[in-house]
């Protein structure tokens, strides 16, 4: 999942090997090659030299062969704790029997220095043997059986801590003539072949290419440059609508981001049962591995897997450059390398005719249910969840008084930063355009971004289409008026109570303030008060009637800007005050509805809230609604 900075993110070629090498005789002779300082095997030059063999599925053991030269005095080698998750899992748990030779084939003795380190004393060409265990299905994890093998390479080799950024290169052996390797790697020999091993720049970027070896179906996404495969394990899947779907995903996001950041691009499916293949998806630098058991499960995770070749694979949190394979590495900004790509997920697919607005409206309407049904809401922030996501493996901290995820709510914070973009600036401008300058400024520059850089980024996208703010926000309500948001003002005496200083203002004589509540009066809720229609819902979020007014808490207002985006990041993403979602759907024509549903064991029902497009919007409600749903922004008038 992780690759070092000193190793920029390479473009590499998916190659498929359709044989095999299938008897014992020829591991054995390449791995007396090995000791003799040379592979029989290839002609490749790469400093450190891998083979795997997958000669014993029945057994689900990887035989390892590892060739290090130029070793003075002493190698010593690891086994990273973590990969693909962000937790330690400890894969030196799986390793069998490490042995090692020296380069006249003489064994040495290997010192077990900790849970996942080992070394061995010598000088000149090191060779060592092992095997390693692995039989769980999923992108997240390893697997070899009768039916296939699936790889991530970080679970299964070894790498040399002070070297990692040497050239590396891979090869597989023993399996049998009907499978075939698909991988986003090189071969040596310029041409994959049963003898030529893959090819990296590094061991970072080596274990950065999951490896599907078995009796997978392949086919190439037609009209699409650069090219895009897609390999299959499983069956009775639509090969025409995935094809169809991938398509359309693929040409969206590269287009929205100014191009393919890769020479070549791999998608490897797992497709069945989820007992059997698992689920949900890992990204990778030039490929993603996905397993789903329906079809639009392997649709929506290849949406949010392709748009990580920019967010999280290319555009990078600096502090999770250079990795560590050894221990944890902290976060804040997982809410938008994840949650923000969970919202580009959702918006690839409504924007690509793949979903309905009403399928994008009820996604969008889940995840508030989701957040609002976990009461660690109103103490974890979306920054302290991501640096929690190292304590997910344990199902305690997984409760709903205990955490919340970074998914969800930076899924949600991602919406409501894009419609705030697009109303400040007359829909000018958009989210869209804050992940372009970043990957402009940054990935495209090799640079990691830090926590800061996000906000600045906003602020720059603000500052080049910033128009006269709308009237709600620089200026009182009018008698007998309709805000930009489509309120009924019917005389200028509405009075509100500020929570946090318990006094009565004018709201026609105040800026309202960012923590209020209506009261129907001084003392409580005894009255409605006499400048709201009892008619009609003044607001989506109010929705007062005669006698009634739903959710008063949730009635908050932005800010004037410049400091409209830092109060947005301050209170939303740093803080945990609650998310104002009524007021900002409300900027695109939409209206947030709740009702309650009994939920089994329980007293008290959960709220679940449902998203509807208002029947009568206003021109600008329409325009940042329609964009929002098309991913197209107005020109400047």
């Amino acid at each position: 999942m992780i690759r070092s900075s000193r190793v920029p993110p390479a473009s590499r070629q998916l190659f498929t090997v359709p044989c095999h090498l299938s008897t014992r005789l020829l591991f054995h002779l390449c791995a007396s090659a090995f000791i003799g300082g040379f592979l029989l095997c290839s002609s490749a030059s790469a400093a450190i030299r891998y083979t795997v063999s997958l000669a014993q599925p029945d057994q689900h053991l990887f035989r390892v062969t590892m060739v290090v030269p130029d070793v003075r005095d002493s190698l010593t080698v690891s086994l990273p704790a973590w990969n693909a998750l962000y937790q330690i899992r400890d894969f030196s748990q799986r390793v069998l029997d490490v042995r090692a030779a020296d380069q006249n084939g003489r064994a040495l003795p290997v010192s077990k220095l900790d849970k996942q380190t080992w070394r061995v004393s010598s000088t000149g060409t090191v060779t060592l043997y092992y095997s390693i265990y692995w039989d769980e299905p999923g992108p997240f994890a390893s697997q070899l059986n009768p039916t296939h093998a699936f790889l991530n390479l970080a679970m299964v080799l070894f790498y040399v801590p002070d070297r990692r950024s040497e050239d590396v290169s891979v090869l597989f052996l023993d399996y049998p003539s009907t499978w075939r390797i698909a991988v986003a790697l090189k071969p040596a020999t310029g041409a994959a072949s049963v003898t030529s091993p893959f090819i990296a720049p590094s061991y970072d970027a080596l274990v950065d290419a999951p490896v599907e070896i078995g009796p997978f179906e392949e086919f190439r996404l037609q009209g699409i440059t650069p090219p895009v495969r897609v390999v299959i394990h499983g069956e009775n899947y639509n090969r025409s609508q995935l094809e169809d779907s991938l398509r359309r995903i693929v040409i969206y996001q590269t287009g929205m981001m100014g191009g393919a950041p890769y020479d070549e691009f791999l998608f490897i499916y797992h497709y069945g049962p989820s007992s059997i293949v698992g689920g949900g998806g890992m990204e990778h630098a030039n490929s993603t591995a996905i397993s789903a058991s329906t079809l639009p499960g392997a649709i929506n995770v290849g949406a949010h897997e392709f748009f990580h070749l920019w967010n999280v694979k290319r555009l990078r949190p600096a502090a999770l450059e250079p990795v560590d394979y050894s221990r944890e590495q902290y976060t804040r900004l997982l809410w938008f390398a994840e949650g923000v790509t969970s919202t580009y997920g959702s918006y690839t697919l409504v924007r690509t005719g793949l979903w309905t607005p009403r399928q994008f409206y009820d996604d969008l309407a889940n995840e508030i249910t989701t957040l609002e049904s976990r009461p660690a809401r109103a103490w974890q922030s979306v920054e302290q969840s991501s640096l929690d996501a190292w304590l997910e493996k344990y199902p305690l901290y997984r409760r709903t008084d205990l955490s919340i995820s970074y998914y969800n709510k930076g899924q949600l914070v991602g919406v409501l930063l894009d419609i705030l973009l697009r109303d400040q600036t007359d829909n000018r401008a958009s989210l869209d355009d804050v992940l372009r300058y970043l990957n402009d400024n940054f990935a495209r520059r090799g640079l990691p971004y830090r926590d800061s850089d996000l906000l600045a980024a906003s602020r720059a996208v603000f500052s080049r289409f910033a128009v006269r703010p709308p009237a709600l926000l620089n200026s009182r309500p009018t008698a007998s008026g309709a805000s930009p948001l489509g309120v009924s003002i019917t005389e200028p005496s509405c009075r509100f109570l500020a929570r946090n200083s318990g006094s009565v203002v004018d709201s026609c004589a105040t800026r309202w303030n960012p923590e209020v509540q209506i009261s129907f009066g001084e003392d409580g809720l005894r009255s409605p008060p006499s400048c709201i229609s009892s008619e009609i819902d003044v607001a989506p979020w109010l929705s007062v009637t005669v006698d009634t007014i739903s959710q008063p808490d949730r009635v908050t207002s932005p800010v004037e800007p410049p400091n409209t985006l830092d109060e947005f990041f301050a209170r939303y993403v740093s803080g945990t005050e609650p998310l104002d979602y009524d007021f900002f759907l409300s900027k695109a024509g939409l209206a947030l509805k709740s009702r309650p549903r009994k939920q089994p064991n329980s007293a008290s029902p959960l709220l679940f809230y449902e998203i509807e497009e208002l029947p009568n919007p206003t021109d600008r409600q329409r325009r940042i609604r329609d964009a929002l749903l098309r991913g197209t922004t107005d020109p400047a008038r």
